[in-house]
């Protein structure tokens, strides 16, 4: 299961997206919440797992997102149990050392390959390029990718010091090395 694109959505809100005059109900995080515990009880029933990832833009957008810095969504994410996130341009919204707070205060590991710190050309320390998961027996290597146009998109001031590289090296630098470290499947989660 992946969500992305949450937006701090995790309140119940009428969706006017859909039908401004008569606007359905969304549940919100307590809807995803009961859909997730549905799921993982039924693959419990089947000896199956499941793996519940988050691809970025976690928190902006919503009074609940911005009014806490997104340290809500993060007590969200930390509650349902999520495995790991990627972060997205809008994460950076509120400046990098928020970004880095929201990583550090994660039960779940940030994963990104591409995101250095340009004075030292090395990667921040509050994320890690990859990720090796097993499952029932099946070792899966993770590269997280952020989208390099984030560089372009957010304010200077909130990204400063950080290099967004591009894409295609990362991922094949880390596809590789995973590899090598006997993934049996590598999966992509980019934002």
């Amino acid at each position: 299961l992946w969500t992305n694109d949450m937006h701090g959505h995790i309140a119940p809100e009428p969706a006017r997206f859909m039908n401004p005059a008569f606007p359905p109900p969304l549940g919100g995080g307590a809807s995803a919440a009961n859909y997730i515990k549905e799921v993982r009880a039924k693959a419990a029933a089947n000896n199956e797992e499941v793996l519940l990832v988050d691809v970025g833009d976690t928190f902006q957008g919503t009074p609940i997102g911005n009014k806490t810095q997104g340290e809500a969504v993060v007590k969200y994410y930390n509650a349902i149990g999520y495995d790991f996130l990627v972060p997205g341009n809008h994460d950076f919204d509120k400046g990098r050392e928020n970004t880095e707070r929201l990583a550090r205060m994660s039960d779940f590991p940030w994963i990104c390959a591409n995101l250095y710190e340009k004075e030292t050309g090395t990667y921040v320390d509050w994320v890690q390029p990859t990720l090796m998961l097993e499952f029932q027996g099946i070792k899966i290597g993770v590269v997280g990718i952020i989208t390099p146009g984030t560089a372009s998109m957010s304010f200077p001031e909130h990204i400063e010091g950080l290099d967004f590289r591009p894409m295609p090296p990362a991922v094949i630098k880390h596809r590789d090395q995973l590899l090598d470290e006997g993934a049996d499947l590598i999966f992509l989660a980019i934002h």
